[in-house]
């Protein structure tokens, strides 16, 4: 053995005997109480190691920088090739315990229409998460060489209407399998119960988030639907922190199966991947700020049929997606809304936290009951909501504009369009004209980033699509004598009684 090869193995036996060390990375060495130890403070330390002779001690003061450097790097590996024998040496078998599962249970099953495999398990009568090639592995060389003979041809499909995971159907005149990937959430799985009556404390939770009743019983509707087939609007949840939106999605996410809920990523509404649509049921938009673009993009993923893009892999053909969409978030300038939005539907929610109608005990209760898609009030709630069923007066396009809805529609408004709606509902005259609200507005703004348009056209098509709270027109714009006036409607001209602030 070389003298420095002595040199780094009794620096590294040195360490090791003496010092309790957390972990060793390139640079430095970390002992328990915190302290550690560099290059410099490395080096220095071999002078103390007592059966290094003085002059080979004396020799590594005298190496060259990336001598020393290299021997450093040398030690630092060394002892951590040491403390992962150190911890090897802890574990004996029987520390680890065996786990074995019935291979025979599972059987392969061939997608013929993109080769892939997955496994069938034949007791839960659903496709398994076992990976195919994890399966093979296992096979003893007979069992791997009659696997061909146990494959199943069959055309995979995901179909959360249908509870039904396989059925003989004929495909290019071969009978084939149709198996249903789609997997029940718990509660569906059992046998139904008769259950008249919500869950108190669901229910208690519900009336607190939403206590307008209209509100109440749309969002049960929309619930329903999203449970046994596909709401075609979004539910915007927006409202105040704490109340309760958080606990209301994991309710959501029992209901419709964990398995089958997922949150959007930031960047589903400004790429142009869309993989988060495929094969869920439940699809949540949280924290997300909508403004115009996004608006956008969200009405184009609202409708049923997409082509799904991922990464890698080029568009397939269009399919059918079976997303139930939910937006969260806090302010009204987080939500951008139109007024005659059709596929956006927006409950009135509470104003108090939730602290403020449930003790904090009962959160805790129902949170960690809500996170068990399997327990009892999970499984009450869903057998009762399935026998509340669908409002009668309502389907799955059914719209919801609350008040809320047209706070955040008057909110999306630019500046100038607040300014000429505000202008219009809290005067009385007979008509404005325009280029005195221009010049006001610019007055008002001045500094501000806004300009009132110079094309009046643009004043008009405010005027014509506008609704105030969805209901009254404000007006039209007329050519008087060679001037724009806006001519408001009569609700708004003299008549105080129906002269209402939009907020």
């Amino acid at each position: 053995m070389s003298n420095s090869e002595e040199l780094l193995e009794n620096l590294s036996n040195y360490f090791l005997d003496n010092f309790e060390m957390t972990k060793v990375n390139s640079t430095f060495v970390y002992l328990e109480d915190g302290t550690k130890y560099g290059r410099k403070q490395f080096l220095d330390e071999n002078t103390r190691v007592a059966d290094m002779d003085k002059a080979n001690c004396l020799a590594i003061a005298d190496w060259k920088r990336s001598e020393q450097d290299l021997f450093f790097k040398k030690t630092l590996d060394n002892i951590a090739q040491h403390l992962r024998y150190k911890a090897f040496d802890k574990f004996s078998d029987s520390d680890i315990p065996e786990v074995t599962i019935n291979r025979m249970d599972l059987v392969p099953v061939l997608n013929l229409k993109d080769d892939t495999v997955v496994m069938f398990n034949k007791k839960t009568k659903a496709v398994s998460e076992v990976c195919f090639k994890a399966w093979e592995r296992k096979l003893s060389k007979d069992e791997r060489s009659v696997v061909g003979q146990t494959m199943r041809d069959a055309l995979l499909v995901y179909d959360p209407y249908d509870l039904t995971t396989f059925t003989p159907m004929e495909w290019e005149s071969m009978q084939v399998l149709k198996v249903n990937t789609y997997d029940a959430p718990p509660w569906r799985k059992l046998p139904p119960r008769n259950v008249e009556e919500m869950p108190p404390l669901i229910e208690k939770f519900l009336v607190h988030l939403f206590p307008d009743e209209k509100s109440l019983d749309y969002v049960l509707h929309w619930m329903y639907t999203a449970m046994v087939k596909r709401n075609e609007t979004y539910l915007v949840l927006n409202g105040k922190k704490g109340a309760g939106k958080g606990i209301f999605v994991a309710l959501l996410a029992a209901i419709v199966g964990r398995n089958h809920y997922t949150e959007a990523p930031h960047s589903l509404l400004n790429s142009q991947f869309n993989a988060a649509l495929d094969q869920k049921r439940l699809l949540v938009f949280d924290e997300f700020k909508v403004g115009k673009p996004e608006h956008s993009r969200l009405k184009r993923y609202i409708n049923k049929i997409q082509s799904i893009e991922k990464k890698g892999i080029d568009a397939d053909k269009p399919s059918e997606t079976y997303n139930n969409y939910v937006i969260s978030n806090n302010d009204l300038s987080d939500m951008y809304l139109e007024w005659d939005d059709r596929r956006f539907s927006v409950p009135d929610l509470a104003e108090d936290q939730l602290n403020k109608s449930l003790p904090s005990k009962d959160i805790e209760i129902l949170a960690r009951q809500l996170e068990d898609d399997t327990s009892e009030m999970v499984i009450e709630f869903g057998n009762w909501l399935y026998r509340y069923g669908p409002h009668p007066e309502m389907d799955e396009f059914t719209v919801l504009k609350s008040e809320r809805y047209w706070k955040l529609v008057y909110a999306s408004l630019s500046e100038w369009q607040k300014f000429t709606v505000d202008t219009i509902l809290g005067k009385e005259s007979d008509g404005y004209f325009i280029k005195d609200i221009a010049r006001a507005f610019t007055k008002d703004n001045a500094g501000g980033f806004s300009r009132f348009p110079r094309n009046y056209q643009k004043v008009a098509d405010l005027l014509n699509n506008y609704r105030h709270k969805g209901r009254f027109e404000l007006g039209e714009v007329e050519k008087i004598e060679g001037e724009w006036w806006i001519i408001p409607s009569k609700r708004f001209a003299g008549d105080t009684e129906d002269q209402e602030s939009i907020l």
